[in-house]
């Protein structure tokens, strides 16, 4: 993790985004150090404020995007059938609350990483 640490704030912004992308499609690089350590660099002055609020937006909606696009291509099939259950009770929740059940899943620590795939996959609107 120190070493992803030096690369944002060697890449600046640039870093801070590309750190987001993966956090926000599900793969386990925890925003809060991301953020952390932008922190970090804009009180030293490597990168302005604006510029880490910037770049760890936009990383995150790309990375959004990008689990929510897979969900909409992909059918998941798994031995025991545990994911099929879990996805079907997602379908559920979006038949019955819809756009609401993706904001409050956003609002939530680790449901924000992974709600834009059975979303994409049940088909509600990306924006």
């Amino acid at each position: 993790m120190d070493t992803l640490a030096h690369a944002a704030v060697a890449l600046g912004a640039l870093g801070v985004f590309l750190l987001m992308i993966p956090e926000s499609a599900g793969l386990p690089i925890p925003s809060e150090v991301t953020l952390l350590v932008a922190g970090v660099a804009v009180g030293q002055g490597h990168m302005t404020w604006w510029a880490a609020v910037g770049a760890a937006t936009l990383g995150n909606a790309v990375g959004s995007l990008a689990l929510y696009r897979l969900g909409r291509r992909s059918a998941l099939r798994d031995r025991d059938g545990r994911v099929e259950r879990a996805l079907a009770r997602c379908d559920r929740l979006f038949a019955r609350y819809g756009d609401g059940a993706v904001f409050v899943a956003r609002l939530l620590p680790l449901a924000r990483s992974f709600v834009s795939w059975p979303a994409g996959r049940a088909g509600v609107p990306a924006w």
